[in-house]
């Protein structure tokens, strides 16, 4: 790894404690696992040209906790009440973070 890698690895855990929010995950029939994630709401889905095609929701975990993979679901309470969303298709993953769309 290198600095940059270490130095990410080493502030991730902090920055999910400050700004995520406490969560399960299931796959299929296993048992509700516990994680910390980062959701963030009405992210703009930009096509080509730069063309807005509409809004969508997305969800952060950290892979040292969970790698998720579409069909997971993940469920949530906050400020706006309980949600329970599947796991659509991944963003990014860079080894320390993963994104991924979520719907329902």
């Amino acid at each position: 790894m290198s600095f940059d890698d270490d130095f990410a690895a080493d502030a991730l855990p902090a920055l999910y404690a400050q700004f995520g929010t406490d969560a399960t995950v299931t796959r299929g029939a296993a048992a509700a696992v516990p994680v910390r994630i980062i959701v963030d709401r009405g992210q703009e889905s930009i096509g080509e040209h730069g063309r807005v095609y509409g809004l969508i929701d997305t969800v952060s975990f950290q892979v040292a906790e969970w790698e998720p993979v579409p069909g997971d679901v993940v469920s949530w309470t906050d400020h706006l009440g309980s949600h329970t969303k599947t796991v659509e298709a991944p963003v990014s993953n860079d080894g320390l973070e993963a994104k991924v769309v979520v719907h329902g």
